[in-house]
């Protein structure tokens, strides 16, 4: 009898020494599942919603340039306000076809002024690099202090309108263009793409939502704050500077990606999310071995209650009340060591990009 156990425990060890890598369990593998499941519908349904807003924004250019009037004008400002908010619902989701046709591009900032001031000089619609297009161009071309003159006195304002056009109809291709690869195979495959390894789904999901992070703090506070500039403040730097909606916007994207960390989780939809993938591996945090998911959580409300608190024009406050600032972008930074190593680490997930902030 003892013979015939000993068997079939070598029989068990040989093959689970047989057993590939890529079908052996990884801490909070039910919830990974649930996760990508739950994303495969969501991150599809965020696109759906942008590449309507970028219809809408098209259509207004379209407009603008049949009728450039001062009605038409505030209607396409409008329209790139609701649009730029709806990116930051998208942003954190930058892998699959969103890398490979460079959707990031549309909301490269600064926008190079004094480029874009040429390329109208020169009567050119072709050759725009990512900061003389995309929502800090159309920023510029459609708030500045010229911006109706421009459309209706200058002498290119003809080539202007179709500058703007053509601005908005980029967006709208490319936002579409993402739209229907999820709709079409990716959110499948993202779906079966399993496990903790690079380029598995959840790998996407943890470190594009850490990049997102990690973009908000530094490019959105840090750097017009002067934080990496030896305390020179960039104020021309900040995101929307025209339209004067950057901490609006700032607002925006931090409670994206605190309802992202969630799972999308509303009062109608108890949906999966990291956090959710955290409880399952009973991740916990500090001395007092608090849940993970919960200190995330609250470090975020404190950041979007700090956020909202802010005029919607963060070019102005950085200039009056730098301090009360830079105390908003130490809670920000307060939570990159939770996002970026302490969550990886208890799902078993590796970062995989590099950076240069110093976390």
């Amino acid at each position: 009898m003892n013979s015939k156990v000993s068997v079939l425990f070598m029989l068990v060890l040989v093959l689970a020494a047989c057993k590939k890598p890529e079908d052996l369990e990884t801490p909070g593998d039910t919830s990974f599942q649930s996760v990508l499941t739950n994303f495969s519908s969501a991150i599809p349904a965020q696109y759906e919603s942008f590449a309507e807003h970028t219809l809408s924004l098209k259509l207004a250019a379209e407009d603008l340039r049949t009728s450039p009037n001062a009605m038409s004008l505030e209607l396409l400002q409008n329209e790139l306000f609701e649009t730029r908010k709806a990116w930051q619902w998208i942003c954190m989701f930058n892998f699959g076809p969103a890398e490979t046709i460079s959707l990031s591009s549309i909301n490269t900032f600064p926008a190079d002024t004094s480029a874009i001031k040429n390329k109208i000089e020169s009567g050119t619609l072709d050759g725009f690099s990512p900061d003389e297009t995309g929502f800090a161009a159309l920023d510029f071309l459609l708030h500045r202090e010229t911006a109706f003159s421009s459309i209706t006195e200058n002498e290119n304002a003809a080539h202007i309108l179709d500058l703007i056009v053509n601005h908005c109809e980029d967006i709208s291709n490319k936002a579409n263009s993402v739209k229907n690869e999820w709709n079409s195979s990716y959110a499948t495959n993202f779906r079966q793409n399993t496990g903790a390894a690079a380029g598995s789904g959840m790998s996407l999901l943890v470190n594009h939502f850490v990049i997102c992070y990690e973009e908000l703090k530094r490019e959105k506070v840090a750097l017009p704050l002067g934080l990496l500039t030896l305390g020179i403040p960039l104020v021309d730097h900040v995101e929307a500077r025209y339209g004067a909606y950057s901490s609006t916007l700032a607002l925006e994207q931090i409670t994206a990606l605190n309802a992202v960390f969630n799972g999308f989780d509303t009062a109608e939809m108890n949906a999966i999310g990291l956090a959710e993938a955290l409880r399952e591996v009973d991740a916990r945090y500090g001395a007092n071995q608090v849940l993970l998911d919960e200190e995330i959580n609250a470090r975020f409300s404190v950041s979007i209650n700090n956020l909202s608190q802010l005029p919607s024009d963060l070019s102005t406050f950085i200039s009056e009340s730098p301090d009360e600032l830079e105390s908003i972008y130490n809670q920000l930074q307060s939570t990159v060591a939770l996002v970026k190593a302490d969550m990886p680490s208890s799902l078993g997930i590796s970062i995989t990009f590099s950076d240069n902030d110093g976390d």
